[in-house]
């Protein structure tokens, strides 16, 4: 979103940020860039020379990527009541290998090795401990939000196969020990996408449209997430903003980065003519 004229960063020209919306229906702020044009350059005198050997103060930008906002939201947008859910390239633990041994005990654990050769290009762990059960371990790797579990058992080991289950759907299927490293890769794209696709309906669900004070307090206070109002202006329209935050407790975040003029539209609040769309949230 493109902030206001009022929560833009000091000095810039322009900020743009990046908001998400958590489980509990309120907005953060999980990135920042911010179009400083020349202003800190004229002022520590950052300058060229031009082409035609005149002086020159260079553009600039900033950004903040926010590492630790992005972590702290990715945990929470996508975990569940079992633990981390992680998307394939971002988990540290990528595929999780569980022998599951009986009297076979060699037989299967050699297999296990013969699995893991084939998977190197992947991070991969072998939970072969012998001192706890398999359903010991599918909890705790759950937990840690290992994409994809493989199973492997005597029957597996017997018939050159391997049942596999994903985080996200624990969604169980065996296949050829030949087939495993394109059934990976195809898994591996399904986990981003589930992700992506239950992330984006949870974000469009849970963003509606008002044309009233009366209809955006009302939503404020009944509704989790985002809020998208007529409003003045984003650059003196601070006051309009301030009674928002007064009475629902909600800031204005700011415009979609192609904003456009709502036709016919007045202000939520002060009821002259609109000439954004802005997000509102808590």
């Amino acid at each position: 979103l493109k902030r206001p004229k009022w929560d833009r960063f000091k000095g810039a020209n322009d900020t743009y940020a990046s908001d998400t919306l958590h489980p509990d229906g309120r907005r953060s702020q999980i990135s920042s860039t911010h179009d400083l044009g020349t202003n800190f350059a004229k002022a520590f005198d950052v300058n060229f020379t031009d082409k035609d050997g005149k002086k020159q103060y260079g553009y600039q930008t900033c950004f903040g990527p926010g590492i630790w906002r992005i972590i702290a939201a990715l945990i929470s947008i996508h975990g569940d009541d079992k633990g981390l859910v992680l998307p394939f390239d971002l988990a540290p633990a990528q595929i999780v290998i569980v022998p599951i041994m009986f009297k076979d005990s060699k037989e299967v654990l050699d297999y296990t090795k013969k699995i893991a050769s084939q998977l190197k290009d992947y991070r991969i762990v072998v939970d072969d401990k012998d001192n706890t059960t398999p359903g010991e371990k599918f909890n705790v790797w759950e937990l840690k939000g290992v994409p994809l579990r493989i199973e492997v058992g005597p029957r597996e080991a017997k018939e050159e196969k391997v049942t596999i289950v994903t985080r996200t759907d624990r969604k169980k299927e065996t296949v050829l020990l030949k087939d495993l490293k394109q059934h990976i890769k195809s898994q591996s794209n399904n986990v981003d996408q589930y992700l992506k696709s239950k992330a984006d309906d949870y974000f469009k669900n849970n963003t509606k449209k008002v044309d009233s004070f009366t209809d955006l307090r009302k939503t404020l206070n009944t509704h989790r997430g985002f809020v998208i109002a007529p409003f003045c202006s984003t650059n003196d329209g601070q006051i309009c903003a301030e009674k928002i935050k007064e009475e629902t407790t909600a800031l204005v975040c700011g415009t979609e980065l192609k904003d456009t003029k709502p036709v016919g539209k007045k202000c939520v609040v002060c009821g002259k003519p609109a000439n954004h769309l802005v997000y509102i949230a808590k």
